[in-house]
């Protein structure tokens, strides 16, 4: 009777140890996570150095998986499923679940966060502007192979913060693997101007008509189109690159900051924004102005210390004193 006992203690230690290890490291362990579904996938984001977009996973999160009809620019788009992954708060990768009807292709296969959601017969990922209902991504329709993109008007709510900026920030990346072992890399599909302001008057006051910033070549008058603003993409290139071709740029961008000047005139504002190809040259320049109020603008001018070629996931830091 005791041989037996122990026999049978023993046998439950031995199905507790390999229940644990089918999860990985445990939930204490860094990339702990759990999903459910007949499909899996493992999404990491790519990890920019010292940047204040998203690296790294909630301990809830979910995703899009997008299935075209194709590996190329005219591919259609098949079927939009979300799934989800919940895990330990911080894990650079997380184990995605849900259900994707048909063959499993992985090259016809794209991650696609935030996740999309159903807006009347099309899709679009949450909303980062309610006043004027602009979305980093909607218009995406079953059997489209364009879907439509904004970027601009971004409402930060808070100085030196990311708030209110997260759905503005579009990831995306292609799978790779088979159908029975799944990857992804995500990356951010936009990139970000990090504009640290001085104003020089007007502290505790709201920036309550918006800021813009406007480009120009290195006379300071003539306009430059460098910005991404709204514009139709093919699915595929939105999902595996982001940036504008040339034509498809303006020359200013917009943001609604939705809390006051401190009282050191301090301001540090996010920009999330797509870049053209052009770039800038040296000593071109960039004109800020805040809208304070009616009879109220604060601008101020940062030069381009050198040529550049803007990248996506990448945070760009430019100066300026803000005057009446």
């Amino acid at each position: 009777m005791k041989k037996s006992l122990i026999s049978v203690l023993s046998l439950l230690v031995i199905v507790f140890a390999c229940g644990k290890q089918e999860k990985g490291q445990g939930q204490d362990g860094p990339d702990y996570s759990e999903a459910t579904g007949s499909v899996k996938i493992a999404v990491s984001i790519d990890q920019a150095a010292d940047s204040p977009l998203k690296t790294t996973w909630d301990e809830e999160e979910t995703i899009s998986v997008i299935k075209l009809d194709g590996d190329n620019r005219w591919a259609n788009i098949v079927s939009i499923d979300n799934f989800t992954s919940k895990g330990k708060a911080g894990r650079t990768t997380a184990v995605f679940g849900g259900e994707i009807a048909g063959d499993i292709d992985p090259a016809c296969l794209f991650i696609v966060y935030p996740a999309l959601s159903k807006s009347g017969d099309k899709y679009r990922i949450p909303v980062y502007n309610s006043t004027d209902n602009l979305s980093s991504l909607y218009d995406v329709g079953i059997d489209y192979y364009i879907v439509q993109s904004a970027y601009s008007s971004a409402c930060q709510t808070a100085n030196d913060d990311m708030a209110g900026l997260e759905n503005v920030c579009l990831l995306s990346g292609g799978v790779e693997g088979t159908a029975e072992s799944l990857t992804a890399t995500i990356y951010n599909r936009m990139a970000l101007i990090k504009a640290e302001l001085q104003f020089n008057s007007l502290a505790n006051n709201p920036i309550s008509l918006g800021f813009v910033v406007s480009a120009y070549e290195s006379d300071g008058t003539t306009a430059k189109k460098i910005f991404g603003t709204r514009s139709w993409h093919e699915a595929y290139t939105l999902f595996t690159e982001g940036f504008l071709e040339d034509d498809s740029a303006t020359d200013n961008v917009w943001a609604y900051p939705k809390f006051n000047v401190p009282s050191s005139g301090s301001v540090t504002l996010y920009i999330p924004v797509r870049f053209n190809r052009k770039g800038n040259m040296a000593d071109d320049k960039w004109k800020f102005i805040a809208h304070m109020g009616p009879s109220w603008h604060m601008t101020g001018w940062y030069t381009v210390p050198s040529n550049i070629q803007y990248q996506a996931g990448k945070v760009y830091p430019v100066f300026a004193n803000l005057d009446l």
